[in-house]
C-alpha cells in the first residue's frame, strides 16, 4: 500500500512543484536543476524504498 501511495504521488511531481518545494525550504533551483531532480526521483525512488524495511518506512 505504501509503495502505491508513493507511486501515485510521484506521477504528479513536476519541475515546477520541485522548484516551489525547494523555495519553501530556502533552496533556489534553476529550471534545469528542478527537472534533473524530478527525473532522478522518478528513476530511482524504488531503490530508496527497498533499502528500508517496511516498519521503518511506516514510521517515516
Amino acid at each position: 500500500m505504501f509503495k502505491g501511495l508513493i507511486e501515485n504521488y510521484i506521477q504528479y511531481l513536476t519541475p515546477q512543484l520541485m522548484e516551489k518545494y525547494a523555495l519553501q525550504n530556502g533552496i533556489i533551483l534553476t529550471p534545469q536543476e528542478a527537472k534533473d531532480a524530478v527525473d532522478f526521483i522518478k528513476q530511482n525512488y524504488t531503490v530508496v524504498l527497498y533499502q528500508y524495511s517496511y516498519p521503518v518506512i511506516v514510521e517515516l
